[in-house]
């Protein structure tokens, strides 16, 4: 019996916030002894962020970053009332506040008076109901029936993201050595990557590919984005052999809350246009895979309707014959007319192009990599 409870596997979510506690205070240990060494010890470092972020991600999945809440009396009968009007039953509500802030509603519902009403229009009755904008889940039935089933139903986000990109290779290279992603890694968390691996051609994008699939999956699963960059880097970092320092520019968007984490090493300057005003956030750190301990530019930004992100990789700033290349560029993004993201792109590097000696061979000297990415309202 003894040997069954030592290796039963079916654990409870008590044992799992044991066990994530455990990890913290491993963590912990470890931070106090490299404290009393007074020494610098990047291995160290590494397996304390790694530690800590495990635990955080034991308790996320446990529950323990989420909690169960109710509606405002007036919400749910505005709510119950407008069901009955369309013909659904519900009971068994239950309102989660989740750790990223947003609400998600269970409840079992089922078509009566012979109606056929759609998840879409129970969401839509939700969010007229709660006055924020909700959405059905991808495991839902997409139509109610006679029978009581559970639907999960989520709080989205109050933008809508656009994306445009445009690129040229540089001259002679049928491959890029930049490297683009944009992907939902969860319902209204956008992750923007571009990466841009030294020099050109296969080994680059090779290289800067690898960077952009790791953050991306990291971040999908939870990671914090410093912990995500402190393995991948300690991983090339090591690599000694066939390693060579990758430059990383991210943008991790929340259309649910309108915010923008920025993620820099060894990138240039990333755009924020909103109106007739640019404001540009910029990184002095190296790329990644040169130094054991990485270093890295973190920025906030709260954002707005209407406003557009302009990444680029430095192929972008070199082809500006301008001395001062930022300068010249913000300039472009200030005369740029299009309000579509993808003609956005095409039209900055278009201009770009026309700025550079070799525009009328179409032979840039780099890798070329333009990113716009538009918030708009959701309607």
């Amino acid at each position: 019996m003894a040997f069954v409870e030592k290796y039963n596997l079916a654990y409870t979510g008590e044992h799992l916030e044991n066990a994530a506690q455990v990890l913290k205070r491993i963590a912990d240990t470890y931070e106090m002894l490299a404290a009393r060494r007074q020494e610098y010890n990047p291995a160290a470092d590494s397996v304390i962020i790694q530690l800590k972020e495990v635990a955080r991600l034991i308790l996320e999945y446990t529950g323990a970053y989420s909690r169960e809440t109710e509606l405002l009396e007036e919400d749910q009968k505005e709510m119950e009332s407008a069901f009955e009007k369309r013909g659904v039953s519900v009971k068994d509500i239950k309102v989660i506040e989740r750790g990223d802030g947003r609400r998600e509603i269970r409840m079992y519902l089922r078509a009566v008076k012979k109606k056929c009403p759609t998840t879409r229009e129970i969401a839509g009755i939700l969010s007229e109901a709660l006055h924020s904008l909700f959405d059905s889940t991808d495991n839902n039935r997409i139509m109610l029936n006679g029978n009581f089933n559970e639907y999960v139903f989520l709080e989205c986000g109050r933008f809508n993201a656009m994306h445009g990109i445009a690129k040229r290779n540089k001259a002679g290279n049928t491959i890029s050595g930049d490297t683009f992603s944009i992907n939902e890694i969860s319902r209204g968390k956008i992750v923007i990557g571009l990466a841009d691996g030294m020099g050109s051609g296969y080994e680059a994008n090779a290289e800067s590919n690898l960077v952009i699939e790791l953050m991306e999956e990291a971040v999908r699963a939870g990671f914090c984005e410093a912990a995500a960059i402190e393995m991948i880097n300690t991983a090339m970092a090591v690599n000694d052999v066939a390693g060579t320092p990758v430059t990383m520019d991210m943008c991790v968007l929340d259309t649910f809350l309108g915010i923008a984490n920025f993620i820099k090493l060894g990138a240039v300057a990333t755009y924020i246009k909103r109106d007739g005003w640019i404001e540009i956030i910029q990184s002095e750190t190296l790329p990644m895979g040169v130094l054991n301990k990485v270093d890295f530019d973190y920025t906030v930004k709260k954002l707005y309707a209407d406003d557009y992100i302009i990444m680029v990789s430095d192929g972008v700033l070199e082809a500006i014959p301008e001395l001062d290349k930022e300068e010249a560029f913000l300039g472009i993004l200030s005369g740029v007319s299009s309000k579509n993201p993808e003609r956005m792109a095409e039209e900055i590097l278009d201009t770009v192009m026309a700025l550079s000696p070799d525009w009328e061979d179409n032979l840039p000297k780099d890798d070329m990599t333009v990113i716009v990415t538009g918030l708009f309202e959701r309607s």
